[in-house]
């Protein structure tokens, strides 16, 4: 019970911060590339058009997740400019919750977990993700990046559910390159978690070592090639 509590007192904490430091984007409007990808995408404006976004592979930049985002944004506040800078917001302070429970994992220690989460709340290297609306395929990517990460790790326990975890890995991982390629770097991130923290057993063979990371390898070779 004490450590629930010390867990939800960090994701307050993580909450308030967040949302003073940028409660004042609710009254911005749309800019520059808000424009072409929302106020006129007319695409956006049914959630019909949902697997469309998915099947268009033209032009540059395969990112139909953030486009869908945008369409189930407009489906609840129209053009309403706050609505979507409300959910980039959220994202934000899920990413932060998912810091700290990555950084708890690691390191079991609370109070450093809370320290790096608030440095990553608060960091103004994330001003334009999150003020920006256009700036939705960064956190929405970082989501399903941490989350992918922090499924992966929880997989590595004795326990059982090991191949729900590890699926949902795989999945949130495949969401996150739907977002923004920039995320076939997960693999090597996870990598380096499994050795820098020994969360694996040493394997006999080298077959046995990589097999848990070939699927993520491949799903980023396939979109390196195929998006890059």
């Amino acid at each position: 019970v004490i450590e629930e509590r010390k867990h939800f007192l960090a994701v307050i904490i993580l909450v308030v911060i967040g949302t003073v430091i940028y409660a004042n984007s609710f009254g911005n409007g749309f800019v520059w590339d808000d424009f072409p990808l929302l106020v006129h995408n007319s695409r956006i404006r049914s959630l019909g058009n949902i697997p469309a976004m998915f099947l268009d592979l033209k032009g540059g930049g395969y990112r139909p997740l953030r486009e869908a985002s945008y369409a189930l944004d407009y489906f609840f506040w129209g053009l309403n400019p706050w609505g979507y800078h409300l959910g980039n917001l959220l994202l934000h302070l899920l990413n932060a919750v998912l810091v700290y429970l990555i950084i708890n994992r690691l390191f079991g220690r609370w109070k450093l977990a809370l320290l790096v989460a608030i440095f990553f709340v608060s960091h103004p290297i994330a001003t334009e993700s999150v003020t920006w609306i256009s700036g939705r395929r960064d956190v929405l990517t970082a989501f399903f990046f941490f989350l992918s990460l922090f499924l992966y790790l929880k997989s590595n326990r004795p326990s059982g559910g090991k191949i729900f975890l590890y699926l949902g890995s795989l999945t949130a991982f495949i969401l996150a390159l739907l977002a923004k390629e920039m995320a076939i770097t997960l693999p090597l991130v996870i990598i380096l978690c499994d050795y820098s923290f020994q969360l694996r057993k040493k394997s006999a063979t080298f077959i046995s070592w990589i097999k848990p990371y070939l699927p993520f390898l491949a799903l980023s070779l396939f979109f390196a090639l195929f998006f890059l």
